[in-house]
Formats: C-alpha cells, sequence, structure tokens
C-alpha cells in the first residue's frame, strides 16, 4: 500500500514541475502532525493574542462607559458634589490658629465726568463694577462695629471678609456710592475732615461732584446704617508744613501731644454736637503718623487707626492689633482682576 502511495506522489510531482520531498523525508512528513501557527516569543499564539486584545478591549470600553455614566452623575457623584467635596477638603487643610485676613479698599471720590477721573478718583461705573466683582467672587464687608466686634469676641468675622473706606467726606459717598452698596449688601465707612464738614454746613452747597459733607448729611448718612462716619481730622489734612498727623521736625514731643489732642477732642466734639453716633476709628490724612500717634489716640478712645500702606492685615487681638490697618488705594482705570486678585496672594499681607 505504501509503495502505490509512494508513486502517486512522484507522478505528481513530475507532472506539476513543483520541488519535491526526498524519498527518506517522506515517512516522516507523513507521520508529523500539521505545522504549528507562528508564536510569540513568550509562547503564546499570534491569533490567540489578537483574541484577548480583542477581550481587553471590550472589557476597557465597557469600563469607560461605566465611569462616564459615572461622571455624568446617574451612579457617581456630580460635579457640583465634587466640587463641594473639594471645598471641604481645601477648607479642612486651613489652620485653625492662622489669624483672619482683612484688605480694606480705599476710595475718595466717585465722579460721573471723565476729566476728574485719576489715581484719587474713579467712574461710577467702576465703582458698581468692583461691587460687581467683589460679590461674585464671595467676598464679605464688615463695618467697624462688626471688626470691634470680633476683637472683643462677640462676633466671628464672615469669610472672605474685608472693609470699603471713602476718605475726606465727599457728597459722592451719599449721592452715588450709599445706593449702590445698600443694592449689594455691602457697608462701607467715611472719613470726614471737620472743618470741611463744618464749611459745607454754612454754605449748604450740594453738588455729588463738587461738594463735601455737611454735618447734617454726615449725621443722615450714619443714621441709615450702611455708611457709618468716623474721624480724619478736624484740620490736619494738609502736606504742608506738617504733613497729616506727623510731627514737625522741630516740634517737641509734649507739644506734638497737645496739639494732635487738641484737634481730635475738637473732631469729637463738634461731632457729638451734631448728633453723630460715638466714634471708633480714625483714618490718618495721607497715612502720615508719627511714633507717638497712636497712643495719643488710643488715649482719646479710637480704637481702629487706618493708613494708606497698601497691605492685607493680618488680625490679632494684642493691644496695637487695629492700629495700623493698611489699605488698598483703588484708581482709576486699574485692572480689576488683577487689583482684586492681588488680596489673595500670601505675600501681600
Amino acid at each position: 500500500m505504501k509503495q502505490k502511495i509512494l508513486a502517486a506522489v512522484l507522478f505528481l510531482c513530475l507532472t506539476l514541475s513543483v520541488p519535491c520531498l526526498t524519498l527518506s523525508a517522506l515517512p516522516a512528513a507523513m507521520a508529523a502532525p500539521a505545522a504549528p501557527t507562528a508564536q510569540t516569543p513568550g509562547g503564546a499564539r499570534e491569533e490567540s493574542r489578537e483574541t484577548n486584545e480583542s477581550d481587553e478591549t471590550d472589557e476597557t470600553d465597557e469600563t469607560d462607559e461605566t465611569d462616564e455614566t459615572d461622571e455624568t452623575g446617574e451612579t457617581g457623584e456630580t460635579d457640583e458634589a465634587v466640587e463641594a467635596d473639594e471645598a471641604d477638603e481645601a477648607d479642612e487643610t486651613k489652620d485653625p490658629a492662622e489669624p483672619p485676613r482683612l484688605p480694606v479698599l480705599m476710595y475718595h471720590h466717585i465722579s460721573k465726568i471723565p476729566a476728574k477721573w485719576n489715581d484719587y478718583v474713579v467712574s461710577l461705573e467702576e465703582f458698581r463694577q468692583d461691587l460687581e466683582y467683589l460679590s461674585t467672587h464671595g467676598w464679605h464687608s464688615v463695618s467697624v462695629k462688626t471688626l470691634l466686634d470680633w476683637y472683643d469676641g462677640r462676633a466671628e468675622l464672615p469669610e472672605k471678609p474685608f472693609m470699603l473706606t471713602f476718605d475726606d467726606g465727599f457728597e459722592s459717598t451719599l449721592a452715588y456710592a450709599e445706593p449702590l452698596l445698600e443694592q449689594y449688601g455691602f457697608c462701607g465707612v467715611v472719613a470726614v475732615i471737620g472743618s470741611v464738614c463744618e464749611k459745607f454746613t454754612r454754605c449748604d452747597e450740594h453738588d455729588p461732584e463738587l461738594s463735601n459733607l455737611s454735618w447734617e448729611d454726615a449725621a443722615a448718612l450714619a443714621g441709615r446704617g450702611v455708611i457709618e462716619v468716623q474721624c480724619h481730622t478736624w484740620n490736619m489734612h494738609a502736606l504742608s508744613p506738617r504733613r497729616g498727623c506727623q510731627p514737625l521736625r522741630w516740634e517737641s514731643a509734649p507739644d506734638y501731644r497737645a496739639r494732635l489732642t487738641a484737634d481730635l477732642q475738637r473732631f469729637l466734639d463738634q461731632s457729638a454736637a451734631h448728633a453723630l453716633p460715638p466714634l471708633a476709628s480714625i483714618a490718618y490724612p495721607y497715612g502720615a503718623y508719627g511714633p507717638d500717634t497712636n497712643e495719643i489716640v488710643r488715649e482719646l478712645g479710637f480704637r481702629l487707626a487706618f493708613t494708606c500702606d497698601e497691605h492685607v492685615n493680618r488680625l490679632d487681638r494684642a493691644e496695637t492689633g487695629l492700629h495700623l490697618l493698611g489699605r488698598f488705594n483703588r484708581p482709576h482705570g486699574a485692572d480689576r482682576r488683577a487689583f482684586f486678585a492681588a488680596w489673595e496672594r500670601p505675600e501681600a499681607a
């Protein structure tokens, strides 16, 4: 039988003119199993690897679909929940012993007249947009009273507290600032110059672009509770010969004490005579003060003192903790986002 098969094979090879196996190899070839498919270096078949990869792809797709379902919130957390968790984690990382940070914003005059806009005069629209920015970014204004309640341990400060101050007592504070502050739920502090209030009480002029507050205006403003009225000295708002509340170079310490005390006492007497609430703070004109100034103002009952040093205040309950509060002057034309973002940088304090 084998001979017949060998003869048939030889016949086919000769007929088709193809190379043929040697006779000695034929029995081995006939006895050998089918040739295996090519193998990977690890020994797994290429076909099996393709099948496995396909299976793994299917499994990955199914996992991805599950993950996508989680992200949509059907079976997992919503974006809002994730953000809330991140906020909670951020709160947990806060050092409870870290002193509160308090930026203080300083305006002077608000005007609708472009020719007046400068480093100390902002437009009405700028002011409105400042309030909009602060409101939408979670800032909460605090009053002098609230700050003192915190200092005395009677109250807590809100998240992201700030103070909003106006120097010099322009009538634009009454005409333009107060309605917008009330609209946005903010409060403010205006520091008036006593001698200037006296002048406008006598002349009875009322122009928000030109006038300053009279004593009656100041008392009405304070009575409504949106803006507190505080002290900017009686008549030390000058650059020469004395710069603000600084002592003169040739002035003795006793003489300086007597002059500053007389000026501030006159302010206190006149403000009380015109039915203003008791005053607790002073804003130093031009931010200028001397080595003995804080001691003198404390003796007169002023518990806060504002300077013009631009830094975020780190509050503490030390005896002098509220007597050198820094403030940021808000100039016309400043980039709003950059201006307020600086408050949150660690080096701003």
